[in-house]
């Protein structure tokens, strides 16, 4: 009889919008407007890793499945930056589930994965200061990648609208050049207000997440 293999292990995400019951009706209206629209970015986002579509589920919260853990690193970047100013608070959890998969938006599924998602954005509430919380990588997994994420939130959540601006465009690739004339501002202005933003270190750290990713799910998957 051939060895049985282990359970398929998924990764899912969920959001919640911090504080949005405090927003006046209207606000709250263009909240949950701008929230719907960019579930198709984190669909794009999460490409072929992609298991079931985020979806917005109870009007300040969604989620998704991911068959890995290869692009939370740009989810949680996009979540975080081009959603601002909405602030979001992320548990992200890894296991099995215990329904099929389902295609289409990520609902009408339970199970491990979404327990341990659920537990993380619960810690999150309590204990992270806004950033994202991981559960169900390993005691020491979750912590390293907890760590590592709650880093990359504080220094984000210090960055100034400009240096915001900026820190976008060259992420993403463009030349100073273009930064210069696509802000109209001087040469000499993006690099200060990169340099201010430590985008450099900011880049070596999203790097170290995602190798952390790497080795977390490779090692828990050992286990």
């Amino acid at each position: 009889m051939p060895p049985r293999s282990e359970p398929r292990r998924w990764i899912a995400l969920i959001g919640d919008l911090v504080a949005s019951r405090q927003l006046r009706s209207a606000a709250r209206r263009r909240a949950q407007t701008r929230l719907h629209a960019f579930m198709q970015r984190l669909d794009a986002l999460a490409g072929d890793a992609l298991a079931a579509h985020f979806v917005v589920t109870a009007g300040d919260e969604f989620q998704g499945l991911l068959r890995d853990a290869t692009p939370l690193a740009e989810l949680l970047w996009a979540i975080q930056v081009e959603l601002a100013p909405l602030a979001v608070r992320v548990g992200v959890g890894r296991g099995t589930l215990a329904t099929p998969l389902r295609e289409g938006p990520a609902i009408g599924m339970d199970g491990p994965a979404f327990h341990a998602a659920r537990a993380a954005i619960e810690a999150a509430e309590e204990e992270s200061a806004g950033a994202p919380v991981f559960r169900g990588f390993g005691p020491r997994g979750d912590v390293v990648l907890g760590g590592l994420a709650r880093a990359l939130h504080g220094w984000r959540a210090r960055w100034t609208d400009r240096q915001r601006d900026v820190v976008l465009r060259l992420r993403a690739g463009a030349a100073q050049v273009d930064v210069t004339r696509e802000l109209g501002i001087s040469p000499q202005a993006v690099s200060k207000h990169a340099a201010a933003a430590g985008f450099a270190v900011h880049t070596a750290a999203e790097d170290a997440l995602r190798a952390a990713l790497e080795l977390v799910a490779r090692c828990a998957d050992a286990t």
